[in-house]
C-alpha cells in the first residue's frame, strides 16, 4: 500500500504525524493494531480501559479514537458518553470497535457520539481506510474553523473601520445641514424654488445622518451596549412631526395618521429610537409611492393587550419572494419596483433590533397593494 496516501494531521492541526488513540481490554488486539497502523506512520498510544482511555485522551488529545465497546468496569458506550461531556477532548472522533452485530448495538454506538463502527474480527484494510476518512474530515473542519476565525477576525476589523469612519461623518454633515437650514432662515429673497430646492436637501441631510446613526446604533444593539432611555412618546406629536419634516419630499402625498380611541395617547418608550423607527418606515413609504397618488397611513390602536402602530402605504410594495430576508443587516432586494431598486440597507435591520429592544416586535404584513409595516409594543404601565 502507498504510504504517500495517508492524510495525516497533528493535533496542533497542522499536517504532521496524526495521533490515534487505541482503546482495548485484549493486550493482543491492541498490539496487532498498534502496529498496523505505526506501519502507515501514525503515531499510537494505547489504553486498556475506559478510565485511562480518558486520562490518555485529555493528557495526549489524539486526532481519533479506535474504542472497543465491550470492556470491564466501564464499557465503551459510556466511555464515550464521557468523552463526549469533557470540554477540550469532546470534539476526537471516535470509531467503536464491536463484536456485536446487531442494528441495536450499531445505534447504541452513533447514540453515544461515535462517528463510526467497525466489527471484529478486524479487516485491517477496512479499519485504515474509515480511519483515513475520519481523519480527514477532521483536517476539513479544523480548517473551515481557520477560515471562519480568520473570517470573523476580518469582519471585526471592518466594523471598527467603518465605525470610526461613519462616527466621524456625523460632524461634518450636520453642520452642513445647519447652514442650509440658516440659509433658509435667514434669507428672506430666496425664491420659491431655491427654497424647496434647500428643504429637499435638508431632508435629504437628515436622512443621512439618521443612516449614519443606524449604523453606530445597530452596531451597539449587537454588542448589548445600547441603554434605553425610557420617556413619554406622544405617538401623534411624533408622527406629525415626522410628517411636517418629510413635507418637502413627500410632495403631494396624502399623509394620514389615525388612532383608536382604545390606543393610549401615549406609551413608554425611548423617545429617540422610536422616532428613528417610524421616520425609517414613513420615508421607505415615501420612496416607493406614487408623488401624486400616494396615500401613507400611519395608525395605532390597541387591539388586545399590545399598543400596534401601523405604518401602511398604496405603493409598489415589497416583491413576496423577498419579504422573509427583509430586516436583514445589509440585505437588499436586487429587484427593480418602479425603476427603483428596493433596499433595506441598515434601515429596516435597525427598526427590528429598535423594536425588539423594546420588547416588541416588528413585521411585514400580507397586503393587496403597498406594504404595511406592523410595531407591537408592551402596553404603558398601570398608573
Amino acid at each position: 500500500m502507498n504510504k504517500s496516501a495517508i492524510p495525516t494531521d497533528g493535533a496542533d492541526g497542522d499536517l504532521s504525524v496524526a495521533t490515534i488513540l487505541v482503546v482495548d481490554d485484549d493486550p493482543a488486539n491492541l498490539s496487532v493494531m498498534s502496529d498496523y497502523l505505526k506501519d502507515f506512520d501514525y503515531r499510537v498510544i494505547v489504553a486498556r480501559d475506559g478510565e485511562s482511555a480518558l486520562a490518555r485522551a485529555e493528557y495526549g488529545k489524539p486526532d481519533l479514537i479506535l474504542l472497543d465497546v465491550l470492556m470491564p468496569k466501564m464499557d465503551g458506550y459510556e466511555t464515550c458518553r464521557l468523552l463526549k461531556a469533557r470540554e477540550g477532548i469532546c470534539d476526537i472522533p471516535v470509531i467503536f470497535m464491536t463484536a456485536l452485530a446487531e442494528t441495536s448495538d450499531k445505534v447504541a454506538a452513533f447514540q453515544a457520539g461515535g462517528v463510526d463502527y467497525v466489527t471484529k474480527p478486524f479487516q485491517q484494510e477496512e479499519v485504515l481506510a474509515r480511519v483515513q476518512v475520519q481523519l480527514k474530515l477532521r483536517r476539513q473542519k479544523r480548517e473551515l474553523e481557520r477560515s471562519y476565525a480568520a473570517l470573523k477576525r476580518l469582519e471585526e476589523l471592518r466594523d471598527r473601520l467603518v465605525h470610526m469612519v461613519i462616527h466621524d461623518m456625523r460632524t461634518p454633515l450636520w453642520a452642513v445641514r445647519e447652514l442650509m437650514k440658516m440659509l433658509i432662515e435667514g434669507e428672506p429673497l430666496l425664491s420659491p424654488a431655491s427654497r424647496e430646492s434647500l428643504d429637499q436637501a435638508v431632508a435629504t441631510a437628515n436622512g443621512l445622518l439618521e443612516m449614519i446613526s443606524a449604523i453606530l446604533d445597530v452596531s451597539k444593539m449587537e454588542a448589548a451596549e445600547l441603554k434605553l432611555c425610557l420617556g413619554d412618546f406622544d405617538v401623534e406629536q411624533v408622527v406629525r412631526r415626522i410628517f411636517a419634516g418629510f413635507k418637502a419630499l413627500s410632495r403631494s402625498r396624502a399623509m394620514i395618521f389615525e388612532r383608536d380611541a382604545s390606543a393610549p395617547a401615549v406609551i413608554r418608550a425611548d423617545v429617540s429610537l422610536l422616532t428613528r423607527v417610524l421616520e425609517n418606515l414613513v420615508m421607505n413609504a415615501i420612496k416607493f409611492t406614487s408623488e401624486t397618488k400616494g396615500i401613507i397611513r400611519v395608525s395605532v390602536s390597541m387591539p388586545g393587550e399590545r399598543v400596534r402602530i401601523d405604518v401602511e402605504d398604496n405603493g409598489y410594495g415589497v416583491p413576496p419572494e423577498h419579504r422573509a430576508r427583509i430586516f436583514d443587516k445589509y440585505g437588499q432586494v436586487e429587484e427593480m419596483v418602479n425603476h427603483k431598486k428596493y433596499c433595506t440597507g441598515l434601515g429596516l435591520p435597525f427598526c427590528r433590533m429598535a423594536v425588539e429592544t423594546h420588547g416588541g416586535t416588528i413585521e411585514l404584513k400580507e397586503k393587496g397593494k403597498g406594504s404595511l409595516f406592523r410595531i407591537e409594543l408592551p402596553p404603558p404601565p398601570a398608573v
